[in-house]
């Protein structure tokens, strides 16, 4: 990679808006198992749609925004990709976020060992204290039970 092809890179990466860093979380979190499922593909535009963050984005603009995302998280790797993407978002969305990454985890019923060591490592990177972490997760296995 040329000088050029570096500074791209970091600007591309550093000038995350508040959703492109949210969504990032939420790529990062359905990625973190090794794949993503049509399912979850469906699950994060239904959850986006209802979030007053994404209100009024077409489907041109997820589109797009999810393309750059993909193609960081390809360069920058799963743990450098969530680092930015943590770092890049606004503190006032750290709760909501772990929420509906810890949703999606739990949502098929089964947390293997990647999806638990990113959840904790999301929490540390949001600075979540474990009392709210275990509360969020708590609620998200009563709301899933049904």
């Amino acid at each position: 990679m040329g000088l050029t092809d570096q500074n791209v890179h970091e600007a591309e990466t550093s000038a995350l808006s508040d959703a492109e860093a949210f969504a990032g979380i939420v790529l990062a979190t359905v990625a973190s198992d090794g794949q993503i499922s049509e399912s979850e593909k469906k699950r994060i535009h239904f959850t986006y749609s209802r979030m007053r963050l994404f209100r009024g984005w077409s489907e041109e603009q997820y589109h797009t925004m999810s393309d750059k995302l993909l193609n960081i998280l390809k360069q920058q790797g799963l743990d450098t990709f969530l680092e930015t993407s943590a770092r890049s978002l606004n503190s006032k969305f750290y709760q909501t976020v772990f929420a509906i990454a810890v949703d999606l985890v739990l949502a098929d019923g089964i947390v293997n060992k990647e999806e638990k060591d990113f959840l904790y490592d999301l929490q540390q990177k949001l600075k979540i204290e474990t009392e709210l972490a275990t509360k969020i997760i708590e609620v998200i296995i009563i709301k899933n039970h049904g």
